[in-house]
């Protein structure tokens, strides 16, 4: 378990963050109590596979429709995309009025902005 603290305009933000990797039990009334109270919810879809982002309709369901919560699809993998697969996401992520941005782990690229940009986007949105 790591602790991070982000800063945004001054004010000390400290993310918790649950990983629930996609698995199909975790889509009933668990993971309705994990995601209870998240401000922001990270849709990560790796993008080495097309087939992998088969299920993402679904995950926008279980995330739920509350305008506050900030959601965000993290396309994984960068290092290793195929094309098609981040110009369908960017398609999808754009007619769901959702921002999209791709990751590496392997590489580091964009991981840190990533988090910075989710805590960026929940502060702008709720600031008086």
């Amino acid at each position: 378990f790591n602790r991070r603290i982000l800063q945004f305009d001054g004010t000390n933000y400290k993310p918790h963050l649950w990983d629930i990797a996609g698995k199909r039990e975790f889509r009933t009334s668990h993971t309705n109590n994990l995601m209870k109270g998240a401000h922001v919810y990270m849709i990560c879809v790796d993008l080495s596979k097309k087939s992998n982002f088969k299920e993402l309709g679904k995950w926008l369901k279980v995330a739920g429709t509350d305008r506050n919560v900030i959601k965000l699809i993290v396309g994984t993998k960068s290092d290793l995309r195929k094309a098609d697969v981040s110009e369908i996401l960017i398609d999808y992520a754009k007619t769901q009025q959702l921002d999209f941005v791709e990751t590496s782990a392997r590489t580091g690229n964009s991981v840190e902005y990533t988090f910075s940009y989710a805590v960026k986007k929940w502060s702008e949105q709720n600031s008086p």
